[in-house]
């Protein structure tokens, strides 16, 4: 905290300054024991005494460095002509402006490139780096700006990150198994007082896609360049090796679930969990083929944005599931 302090005294010591913002951290807020399904606000403190027997040093040094930035206000400083506020985001990510990889990126890098090869059963809360340099300009700007703000984009399990990270980076190594059957559930946060200020946040999806966009621009991602297209040239070795139960007319067949997961797995090139355009292209094209209907691009594209509910172009198997349903029908 003897930064913090540092410039606060210096601030005091400068009649022009009327406000000063410090960016704080939600791990001064939720670093301490509570109920299950606790929903955490600004009154919440982490506990110094629990972080240091959890050797927690991050979240130790942001709740000091926090602490000691309030108390000079209320006790060093007991009328200062300035005022304080404290903004506290989570994991922040997303574009980032330097050359230099930064800690949150990299965190997000370890799962695009296979650093993690199961899913950990975590849980984490993540918002975006232009919403908090917004939710900073939002408490300069506002006269009625007071205490402290929460800044969070929103929580997910590490299997909902690799679900997304999946789809935005398909050609990526990331993982699809769990650690463990169970995962820790998402922190919930009431973050009233940021909205009543105007302090908005866009959603993970958007967030996630800038960050991975800024990553392949970074050259981070160089190395799994021209994945999908090895991928998409060994679907036609793979079709020609199909289950006979592709093979067949399957307009008055029954699938069972055990048939449809080996199926999406043969198609499912790199084990990501989903199907590419490519591969689902030509798994249609086996299906008109053995119905006996002609070819149809335009229809495929129709299907395609019908089954896809997220809207990327790539199937996941409970999409997959869906279309076969419809295509036992036909």
């Amino acid at each position: 905290p003897d930064g913090t302090l540092n410039i606060l005294h210096t601030c005091a010591k400068a009649p022009s300054v009327r406000k000063v913002i410090i960016t704080s951290s939600t791990a001064a807020v939720v670093g301490i024991d509570r109920p299950a399904g606790h929903v955490w606000s600004e009154n919440d403190w982490s506990d110094v005494d629990r972080l240091k027997r959890r050797h927690a040093w991050y979240p130790l040094c942001k709740t000091k460095q926090e602490h000691a930035a309030w108390r000079f206000m209320g006790v060093t400083m007991p009328r200062p002509q300035f005022k304080l506020i404290s903004v506290n985001p989570c994991l922040t990510v997303g574009p980032m402006l330097q050359k230099q990889l930064n800690s949150s990126q990299e965190y997000l890098l370890q799962y695009l490139t296979g650093q993690h090869t199961t899913i950990p059963c975590t849980a984490m809360s993540l918002v975006d780096v232009r919403d908090v340099a917004c939710a900073h300009l939002r408490c300069m700007d506002s006269d009625v700006a007071a205490g402290r703000y929460l800044c969070v984009g929103g929580s997910v399990t590490a299997d909902h990150l690799c679900a997304m990270l999946r789809r935005l980076a398909p050609e990526c190594p990331i993982p699809h198994q769990r650690a463990e059957a169970t995962s820790e559930p998402p922190l919930r946060y009431d973050t009233t007082k940021s909205s009543e200020l105007g302090i908005t946040t866009r959603s993970l999806v958007d967030t996630l896609a800038d960050a991975v966009a800024n990553l392949r621009a970074g050259g981070y991602l160089k190395q799994f360049e021209g994945a999908e297209a090895a991928q998409d040239a060994q679907i036609g070795a793979l079709y020609s090796q199909r289950p006979e139960y592709l093979q067949r007319d399957v307009s008055n067949t029954l699938v069972t679930e055990s048939e449809l997961k080996d199926l999406f797995a043969t198609f499912d090139v790199n084990g990501n969990g989903c199907i590419s355009k490519a591969e689902f292209r030509k798994f249609f094209a086996g299906l008109d083929e053995n119905m006996g209907l002609p070819e149809d691009q335009g229809r495929v594209a129709d299907i395609l944005k019908t089954y896809n509910m997220f809207g990327d172009g790539h199937l996941v198997f409970e999409e997959f599931a869906i279309l076969m349903l419809k295509v036992a029908a036909w």
